[in-house]
């Protein structure tokens, strides 16, 4: 998990820390998972308040596993290798407008290459209730300098999953001059 586990940044709910267990729980008895890396989030300072979460491994922000580097992403990586970025921390999506002129917002994965040539993945909210940010329609750059920095947001391409299939909508540039 690339963080943001709950939304808040203040409090920590009875019901949040006991969905928090209740996760736990179900990846290793339903899921059979031994460990679960978390790399935590901005939206995650409860989790040290929990104690310690069997099965749970968790991070301060950036963790390499297998090559790739996944961190959250509101602030750059330290760690300057890893074939492959995984990023959290944005939550993309797209906005597509219908024929009756409708606006809809649509989960996305962002995919694409650094300004050094590693590929990036920037992944979609994974709560149902958190819509995430347009990325064609809002300008980014300043929720996350990886986008100032080390990569070009117009060259990314946006990954939708919908009914069992990836739907490709193309380069962000391309979506950002096609709705305005």
């Amino acid at each position: 998990m690339d963080g943001d586990i709950k939304n808040e940044f203040s409090k920590v709910h009875v019901e949040e820390a006991n969905e928090f267990r209740e996760l736990s729980r179900y990846l290793r008895s339903e899921l059979r998972m031994d460990e679960v890396i978390l790399v935590k989030g901005n939206h995650d300072n409860f989790i040290d308040r929990l104690g310690t979460t069997p099965g749970f491994r968790i991070y301060s922000q950036e963790a390499m596993i297998s090559g790739m580097l996944f961190f959250h992403g509101e602030d750059l990586p330290k760690n300057k290798g890893g074939s492959m970025l995984v990023m959290g921390h944005i939550h993309p999506a797209i906005v597509v407008y219908n024929a009756l002129g409708i606006r809809e917002k649509l989960k996305c994965f962002l995919y694409g290459r650094l300004r050094d040539g590693r590929e990036a993945i920037v992944l979609p909210a994974m709560n149902y209730f958190a819509e995430g940010v347009g990325v064609n329609s809002e300008d980014i750059r300043g929720m996350a300098p990886i986008f100032r920095d080390m990569l070009d947001i117009s060259s990314m391409r946006a990954l939708c999953i919908g009914e069992g299939e990836t739907l490709d909508f193309g380069q962000i540039g391309k979506l950002k001059d096609a709705l305005f």
